[in-house]
């Protein structure tokens, strides 16, 4: 049996395509290429530490400045950590757009805690505190406000937006009961992504698909299909979860479009209660969303609520409860931002082959800088196909041909790489290469061969093939290669490979 570990080290000998035929039926992926920018706990009101709330809003004063010089800015060229979307690690990889300018965001999402605790101020000042008007007037693209965001705002609530009910020195004391004040927030998203245009009404920020039960929305930009999910896909605490529309507009969009989720919790020790006095959602309601999400092409999540913390911000990791049974993906990326208070943001850029995501950390200033530390780029086409033919018989001393097959469900091209003898050599990088069986054989025996079909970019398939040797009346001369002599399959190709 050929050692498989060997085997795959050796594919990097591999040189360039001799055979770009795909002999299957392929559909080129649609053309995508959207950027965009998240951002998690503006929180404004909040202090915390030395960095007061008048610190915190110098930050996030800085954050929504420097998104808006997103498109003066460049991609990493450094090579950044990488995944493939089938879970499985292909080593250090750089940015798909390394070394290019960033394009302008289509949008910016905010996933979660507009202000501290005062985001329905009460008394004596309508209900728009002076902390959510900061907010707004940061957060309205058509404000107009000098030093705002100046590309649309996808708005996601958070825990505070939706707990926090107190008055201006910290006590309860609104001017209408809490139920009340929690539907002036969730009708601020209505406003600014349903409106009513029925009756003319149009939205400043237009969604596709709006669920007028749990306020949850989703839109599409190109190919790429983004759904807000507020605190987390299937919250019933306040309206109904959710999940069933969830699941209806995921069907809506199908099996293979990509999808990038937005909430606030994440699936860390901090927001499931494990090192936290409070669970903020249970390990059962994750795995309910987990189901809806099943079977389709869920790329990332995008989530906030840690403030960096559990774990370390902002960072990448993958959870059990995200294990999709789709087989191009057995983990989701899931992206833990640090918040705005803190100078944080993302900025993240999908085509059809990868998602790039890299964290922008500014000063108070507004001077950005992008960490090679924190960044993580994922290659989004799937695997190709992979067929080794047989099973095969040969005569001692005799011929044998496979006939190998693969192809690239993108329609790109794939190379072909053989290992015969069981050393991790990679003997043939022809589609249908012919060999020679050893001569020096007294009883019938059998042996596995490897073939790796692999696309452009570096996503491979494996295909095994049994071949019995057996004695027989071939006189041909054994090949003239010690190393694979005393191995079943000879390494002298017949057709001058």
């Amino acid at each position: 049996m050929l050692v498989q570990g060997a085997i795959l080290a050796s594919v990097a000998l591999l040189g360039p395509a001799q055979t770009p035929v795909n002999a299957q039926t392929c559909s080129p992926p649609p053309e995508v290429d959207v950027t965009f920018a998240v951002v998690a706990d503006p929180q404004f009101g909040r202090g915390a530490g030395a960095c007061d709330a008048a610190c915190r809003e110098r930050y996030t004063r800085a954050v929504a400045a420097a998104i808006n010089t997103i498109d003066q800015q460049t991609w990493p060229g450094h090579p950044v950590q990488g995944i493939t979307v089938d879970g499985q690690s292909i080593g250090t990889v750089p940015f798909s757009g390394a070394g290019q300018r960033m394009a302008p965001p289509e949008g910016v999402i905010v996933v979660g805690d507009l202000t501290e605790d005062r985001s329905l101020n009460n008394v004596g000042a309508g209900w728009r505190s002076p902390e959510f008007k900061t907010f707004t007037g940061l957060f309205e693209h058509e404000s107009g406000q000098a030093d705002g965001v100046r590309f649309p705002v996808y708005v996601g609530l958070g825990n505070h937006d939706l707990e926090r009910f107190v008055d201006e020195d910290g006590q309860p004391g609104l001017a209408f009961s809490e139920d009340e004040a929690r539907q002036r927030i969730w009708d601020y998203v209505w406003d600014r992504h349903r409106g009513f245009p029925e009756v003319g009404l149009e939205p400043p920020v237009p969604v596709t698909n709006f669920d007028d039960q749990s306020y949850a929305y989703s839109w599409d930009w190109g190919h790429l299909h983004l759904v807000q999910l507020h605190t987390f896909g299937g919250d019933d605490a306040y309206h109904p979860s959710g999940l069933d529309w969830l699941e209806a507009d995921l069907d809506a969009v199908g099996p293979d479009r990509p999808v990038i989720l937005f909430q606030h919790y994440g699936w860390d020790c901090f927001s499931d209660g494990g090192c936290f006095d409070r669970a903020w959602w249970t390990r059962e309601q994750m795995v309910a969303l987990n189901k809806a999400l099943d079977g389709h092409n869920v790329i990332g999540v995008f989530h906030g609520h840690t403030h960096g913390r559990y774990p370390a911000l902002p960072r990448f990791y993958t959870d059990q409860y995200l294990e999709l049974a789709d087989p191009r993906q057995r983990d989701v990326a899931i992206f833990n931002l640090a918040d705005a208070g803190q100078g944080y943001f993302a900025v993240v850029r999908v085509t059809a082959e990868a998602m790039d995501v890299t964290y922008g950390v500014v000063d108070e200033t507004s001077t950005v800088t992008f960490s090679a530390e924190n960044g993580f780029t994922m290659r989004l086409n799937q695997a190709p196909t992979a067929e080794a033919g047989g099973p095969y018989r040969v005569e001692a001393g005799g011929l044998v041909g496979f006939e190998g097959s693969g192809s690239d469900p993108e329609c790109g091209p794939v190379t072909f790489a053989w290992d015969f003898g069981g050393d991790g050599t990679v003997e043939s990088t022809e589609q249908n290469p012919s060999f020679r069986a050893t001569s020096d054989l007294d009883a019938a025996v059998r042996q596995d061969v490897l073939l790796r079909v692999c696309d452009q970019a570096g996503i491979c398939s494996d295909a095994w093939a049994m071949v019995d040797v057996v004695p027989g009346t071939a006189t041909a001369s054994p090949p003239d290669n010690g190393s694979f002599i005393t191995r079943l399959i000879g390494a002298s190709p017949s057709t001058g490979d």
